[in-house]
């Protein structure tokens, strides 16, 4: 949850660099959410995947452990 609220917030930053009409600095930050956003979501796409298939992380203590 936490992610999606630092990727709302970078959002309203580039909102408030348009709005005081920086629009390239506005540009560049909307761009870094958006990647920001994606890369997140394809990282919970892929751990959602691995915890499908009850495949182990070497994060885990033990195989069977549960997230």
């Amino acid at each position: 949850m936490e992610i999606i609220m630092i990727t709302v917030g970078i959002a309203v930053v580039a909102g408030l660099c348009y709005w005081f009409e920086w629009y390239q600095l506005a540009f560049w930050i909307l761009i870094y959410a958006i990647v920001y956003g994606v890369l997140d979501a394809v990282r919970a796409i892929i751990r959602a995947s691995d915890d499908s298939r009850g495949l182990w992380r070497p994060e885990q203590d033990h195989p069977s452990q549960d997230r």
